[in-house]
């Protein structure tokens, strides 16, 4: 059976493989890159265009995204 995406986000989490770069709590910008399954991929907060982005190909909520939302508050 496959891992949902929160399942690998939760995964990923207790494997260290989110680690946040940059948190700007007064502009607004979160930068992290995350270790995924197969490569790296970085992502973050865009403030300007305010939505969360990842580098990854997925074209839904990606796990990346999903642990990052998981240690941060928006």
């Amino acid at each position: 059976m496959a891992e949902t995406v929160e399942e690998k986000a939760v995964r990923y989490l207790r494997e260290h493989r989110l680690e946040i770069e940059r948190a700007d709590t007064h502009g607004g910008v979160v930068v992290a890159r995350c270790q995924g399954d197969t490569g790296e991929y970085h992502l973050g907060w865009d403030a300007m265009r305010k939505e969360f982005r990842c580098s990854c190909l997925a074209r839904t909520e990606c796990s990346h995204l999903t642990a990052l939302k998981m240690v941060i508050k928006r």
